[in-house]
């Protein structure tokens, strides 16, 4: 899993935009959509909801070790971004990180197709512009390769 981030994180770096300083980042707690028969029979899991906000602590982590984001603080808008569809609210991800100050937003969703096949999208946009910067799907092949992979 770390080098999913590590390859997420150089991504961002290439493709982002040039500043003197450290772009302000703000990353969002990813979401999950679980379509496999076991989230429509039982239901949202506690432990599928800590994994979740592992994903993105853990991004948040690599962003910051890389010395090239200042990482913002979510908590002003959490709550909001929490009621939202982020991928799917028509741009409230740039508006929330707009009232933060950050120059770039990060989102993420987890899709859950069954207990062994997990789809992860992590989005990078503009806030300036609210453009689309580059968006991520690691493979199968990333994740196994992965040095601090779950074992």
């Amino acid at each position: 899993m770390r080098a999913l981030f590590v390859a997420t994180a150089l991504t961002l770096m290439i493709s982002g935009p040039v500043h003197a300083d450290p772009p302000k980042v703000a990353v969002f707690d990813f979401e999950l959509v679980d379509t496999s028969l076991q989230g429509e029979v039982n239901g949202p899991r506690t432990d599928e909801q800590g994994r979740l906000m592992r994903v993105g602590d853990q991004l948040r982590k690599e962003l910051t070790e890389s010395g090239k984001f200042h990482l913002l603080d979510i908590s002003p808008v959490n709550a909001a971004a929490h009621g939202s569809n982020l991928q799917a609210c028509g741009g409230c991800d740039v508006q929330y990180a707009q009232r933060l100050g950050a120059d770039l937003v990060i989102t993420g969703v987890v899709q859950k197709v069954s207990n062994v096949i997990l789809n992860i999208n992590i989005y990078l946009r503009d806030v300036h512009s609210g453009r689309l910067v580059t968006w991520r799907a690691p493979t199968c092949a990333a994740i196994r390769t992965s040095p601090g992979r779950a074992r």
